[in-house]
């Protein structure tokens, strides 16, 4: 049995799931919570291992270039200052020089014009990029799988999106965390 979260201003809904399907659903009032936003930042092991792994195969195939010895002089790293890109960037010299390396970033600027150009660019800032994402949400195809997921759940009438939405978002972090099994969350769309 699993229990979700739903976000829905000050009640969080909360709905059981055993195999053979939904079981109940029930509503209390509690504080607003986004459970989308706690694990966005949280590097997970199996991204921690791709990546150091993607490092050791770029080793492999360019030995010549990608020494296993470090020297700044020849390597220069960067990431942005959040948690997820500097977990990765630890993950990637890993796999590159080895666990005990004690390779430091080149400093984070102020203003990032190399990794973080759209915070800088009016025309970028100005232009609303979620207005597709929004078309997309009144479709008719995004109409018809709300309900057919809220359908396949047993509910007598269609979910709202966020809770579609969250319901991915559990599947995909889920998943990620556990990848030697399918999280029940993905079983809710045909994906």
């Amino acid at each position: 049995m699993l229990t979700l979260l739903t976000p829905k201003g000050p009640t969080v809904r909360y709905v059981k799931f055993l195999e053979t399907g939904l079981v109940s659903v029930e509503t209390k009032r509690l504080p607003q919570l986004d459970i989308t936003n706690l694990f966005l930042y949280v590097p997970t092991y199996l991204g921690y291992e791709d990546l150091k792994g993607t490092a050791k195969t770029y080793q492999r195939y360019y030995g010549d270039i990608l020494t296993k010895n470090y020297n700044n002089s020849y390597y220069k790293f960067r990431h942005t200052n959040t948690q997820r890109t500097t977990e990765s960037f630890k993950a990637f010299v890993e796999g590159l020089f080895g666990q005990n390396n004690n390779i430091q970033p080149e400093p984070i600027p102020e203003q990032d014009l190399l990794l973080r150009p759209y915070d800088y660019c009016e025309s970028w800032r100005a232009h609303d990029y979620s207005s597709e994402s929004n078309k997309f949400k009144h479709s008719a195809i995004w109409n018809k799988t709300i309900a057919d997921i809220s359908k396949r759940l047993g509910f007598q009438y269609s979910l709202e999106s966020i809770d579609v939405e969250l319901m991915w978002d559990m599947c995909r972090y889920e998943q990620a965390w556990h990848v030697d099994r399918t999280s029940v969350w993905c079983s809710v769309s045909k994906i």
